[in-house]
Formats: structure tokens, sequence, C-alpha cells
């Protein structure tokens, strides 16, 4: 049985809720920098970015660069995954970098 919302039809509507107190605002500049660390019940961040940026997922060493890190673009909500098996997933940050002016990059933990 699905908690999620329903419709009026009383289907399921395939959509996270946001966590409380989830959210994050990272600034993105010519150094890579790091999120705190996700919530293990956290399955989903969406990222909006003021800038483009590059990201990376990874723990709590990991760094966003400009040659083989993901493009997002500025201006776009993206929603990522950040795993498939909790009991197997250990903590999880998200790095970023500019792709040429620093902005501010703002995450949404989903639950």
């Amino acid at each position: 049985m699905s908690k999620q919302p329903k419709d009026d039809a009383n289907v399921a509507i395939p959509v996270l809720s946001l966590k409380f107190n989830g959210g994050q605002q990272i600034t993105s500049g010519a150094d890579s920098q790091r999120s705190t660390a996700f919530e293990p019940t956290t399955k989903v961040i969406t990222v909006y970015a003021t800038e483009d940026i590059f990201v990376e997922i990874g723990d709590d060493s990991v760094d966003a660069n400009q040659s083989t890190s993901h493009f997002i673009p500025s201006g776009i909500p993206y929603d990522l995954a950040l795993g498939t098996d909790l009991n197997e997933r250990q903590e999880r940050f998200l790095a970023v970098i500019q792709v040429s002016t620093s902005g501010t990059v703002y995450v949404s933990e989903r639950t």
C-alpha cells in the first residue's frame, strides 16, 4: 500500500515530500564545496543552482571537478537519487563547483 498522496481517482501520485529542516545552501566557486551529510532516510535530493555547476555525489571525501563531474545548468531543478539500498548506503554528500561564475546551490532533501 502506497503512503504517497492520492489523486481524485484514489491513485497514488509518485512524489516524495520535502524533509523538515532538510534544506541546504552551498556557494559554488572555483574550488569544490561539499554539503553537510544527508540523513540516511533521504532517498532523493532536489538541486537548484543560480549559475551553471558540476556535481558529484559520494562519501565525505567527494569532490566535484570541471572535467569529469556532471553538468547541471542554472535555473532548472534536478532530482538526484542518493542510492537504491538504504541498508548498504553510507553517508552521502553533494559536491559542487562552478562552471564559470560563482552562485548559490539550493538543496532539498526528499523522503
